[in-house]
């Protein structure tokens, strides 16, 4: 393990306290603070008695009070804070989330220069050993005064003999120098594969950005980490994501490594968190496997797997989303598309038979009625061959733009759209130069599809995006970004109610799961899994938003996370 791994598991040790919970008596009891249920029946109770990691009662102290061991329960006070359901992350990527902690983080930079310099401020901390790559991720060419892609050139010289391989934000394009693409092999005759480009100068050379299935060229030759490195990576994630007040993640791509580690942590009772995993649909052998086994939910419940993740096109800020009509700004393109419609449809048509959901990545419009299309032929073939369709709850992942037409089909076919606001935060300043006045109406549109009577899942997209549940429901309430731009918010008309704010970071995204009897909301035989903040979401004014902190986690009826009283001046 390196020395920075080291010193940044001692951090994390250092800032978050040691489990603490029902100790002997397996009863924990919560008061003194706003309880806030999400529970229509009852909104806010005083009380709440956890029992062997489930809530056993709720309602008024007297009431709590009068179950059998309260007494002896160990008590857990608030302090006039405020205690939520606990949040969950809807579409995260849990190894991504501790890698990216060990790994050069270039995301706020605000030029080409400023990634290479906080690159080579990072090397000089973390010596690469011999054969050893460097890499990172989050550089946002549309933060920069010229928006335009970079090329190795200046990254080359400032690491000639090192391999670089950077992440884009979104993670649909890297940038990889000159010492990296040698080792890939990549020349003037290499290719473009399918479902992906590489950015090439005016002579057809590689510019050194590769764009969505074109980033296997230079990934494949990165070293692999081994199991016990992902596990270290899963712990680091598990630790953050407690310090975020997440007590749940829907990691979307997880692979069979990662599964059965999250398993093992999960049985020594090291994990911390639960992991709803959608297995990526590209690995054929990994898919094949679970279709044949059927949904799978681990003995601790911190583990399940019943969903499939597919991607039908790139992402926006790389203008690899699939568009209906040209980019506005790039005048014959119209995107990329990864996985082709009747791909989508067979592996929905097998899901469907195995009692697995379908969660197909969708952010341009052609993209999102590309997956519509082929979710509602697969729906329409089972019918006609006498098959009962069930409770299906397929999802669009991002579901970004979507053409007006398209909207009602979601409500319509069952279909969850599963958005991350801070998605809506980031993009605004240069997303209308992308679709233009008209089209640009049907990005990230979340009044209109829940006017229709649909449910948004939430989440972060993290690594994509910071961890901040805080940051996404400001951006829900007001479609504003951390600097309160713009006035008034970016096409306001298309917030969530605080309270629907609250149920897509909690509720919804535990129905997206098939977990609301177990989660979302507090009510007797739910699951005790909550998140305390400082404040209450439902009442702190706007321009505060932000201000509002984590100061606990509750997971499994046990105080995973608790933060250190602020200092009075």
């Amino acid at each position: 393990m390196s020395r920075a791994v080291l010193l940044l598991l001692l951090f994390v040790s250092c800032t978050v306290s040691g489990r603490t919970g029902t100790g002997s008596s397996g009863l924990l009891l919560i008061v003194g603070g706003t309880i806030i249920t999400l529970d229509d029946s009852r909104p806010e109770v005083e009380a709440v008695l956890v029992r062997e990691g489930f809530i056993s009662a709720i309602g008024t102290l007297d009431q709590v009070m009068s179950e059998p061991g309260a007494a002896e329960a160990e008590r857990f006070d608030l302090n006039g804070q405020v205690l939520y359901p606990g949040f969950v992350d809807g579409h995260a990527h849990l190894v991504g989330i501790g890698r990216n902690m060990l790994q050069v983080d270039v995301m706020g930079t605000d030029s080409y220069e400023a990634v290479v310099e906080r690159v080579q401020r990072f090397a000089e901390r973390n010596p690469v050993s011999e054969g050893g790559w460097i890499q990172g991720r989050g550089w946002d060419q549309n933060d920069w005064p010229n928006k335009r892609f970079p090329s190795h050139q200046l990254l080359s010289r400032a690491f000639p003999d090192t391999p670089v391989v950077l992440g884009r934000v979104d993670g649909h394009a890297i940038l990889a120098n000159r010492k990296a693409m040698d080792i890939a092999g990549i020349n003037a005759n290499t290719p473009d594969p399918e479902g992906g480009a590489i950015v090439r100068d005016r002579n057809g050379r590689a510019t050194g950005v590769f764009i969505d299935a074109a980033e296997s060229l230079i990934s494949r030759h990165v070293p692999e980490s081994d199991s016990g490195e992902i596990e270290q990576v899963i712990k680091l994630a598990s630790k953050a994501l407690q310090r975020s007040g997440i007590t749940a993640i829907h990691d979307a791509g997880i692979d069979q490594e990662t599964i059965d580690i999250c398993r093992r942590l999960a049985a020594r009772g090291e994990l911390g968190i639960r992991v709803y995993g959608l297995v990526p649909g590209s690995n054929t052998a990994q898919l094949d496997n679970w279709l044949d086994r059927g949904p799978f939910v681990d003995p601790t419940g911190q583990v399940t797997v019943r969903a499939i993740k597919l991607y039908a096109d790139g992402a926006l800020g790389s203008r690899g989303a699939a568009l209906l009509e040209d980019y506005s700004d790039d005048p014959g393109n119209r995107g990329l598309l990864i996985t082709p419609e009747a791909r989508i449809q067979e592996v929905s048509e097998r899901a469907l038979e195995s009692g697995f959901q379908v969660c197909t990545h969708a952010i341009g419009d052609r993209a999102n009625r590309l997956v519509l299309d082929a979710y509602e032929a697969a729906f329409e073939k089972l019918r006609a061959a006498g098959g009962s369709l069930n409770d299906h709850r397929f999802r669009v992942e991002h579901a970004q733009v979507v053409a007006p037409e398209d909207i009602p089909r979601f409500r319509q076919l069952g279909v969850i759209p599963s958005m991350q606001a801070q998605h809506q935060a980031s993009d605004s300043p240069w997303v209308e130069d992308r679709l233009g006045p008209a089209r640009v109406k049907g990005a990230y549109a979340w009044r209109s599809l829940l006017e229709t009577g649909v449910v948004i899942c939430g989440g972060s997209d993290s690594p994509v995006e910071v961890l901040d549940p805080i940051g996404a429901f400001r951006a829900a309430v007001t479609r504003t970004n951390g600097e309160g731009w713009p006035d008034g918010g970016w096409y306001a008309e298309q917030c969530m109610t605080r309270r629907e704010a609250l149920l897509h970071l909690t509720a919804w995204p535990a129905f997206a799961a098939f977990e609301e009897d177990v989660a979302g909301v507090l009510r007797p035989g739910v699951r005790a899994d909550f998140t305390v903040l400082d404040v209450d979401l439902r009442a702190q004014p706007e321009p505060q938003l932000d201000e509002a902190r984590v100061t606990a986690t509750i997971f499994d009826g046990e105080v995973v996370f608790q933060a250190r009283s602020r200092s009075r001046r």
